[in-house]
């Protein structure tokens, strides 16, 4: 029998937020957004720093789904999410991007089955 596919995405943000003057006003819009985007689309949610930083932040989101076009649509979703988020939220986008891959792109490991 055939194992099934597994689909994965990944999307990394940097982010700018101007209005922040203390690191206490950074982590309230970066946890904001980390929980708004985790319930809205069931994906994995953190924050990869920078450390220190009270106007900067690079955020990373992962999902799983079962097919292409499930994990395309979800990250596309999420996409226009940050979209809207930036025109009327506290936040700029400096940098974006995002990759859907198929576990058919890893090469066989040492893992057992």
């Amino acid at each position: 029998m055939a194992r099934p596919r597994c689909w994965m995405g990944l999307c990394r943000v940097d982010l700018l937020i101007p209005g922040a003057s203390s690191l206490k006003d950074r982590r309230s819009v970066v946890r904001s957004l980390l929980e708004q985007c985790r319930r809205r689309f069931n994906l994995s949610a953190a924050e990869l720093g920078p450390d220190g930083s009270h106007q900067e932040a690079s955020l990373a989101f992962s999902l799983v789904a079962s097919c292409s076009s499930e994990a395309q649509g979800r990250m596309a979703a999420l996409e226009s999410f940050l979209l809207r988020g930036e025109e009327v939220g506290p936040f700029e986008i400096l940098h974006r991007e995002q990759e859907v891959w198929c576990d058919d792109d890893f090469s066989p490991g040492t893992a057992e089955s």
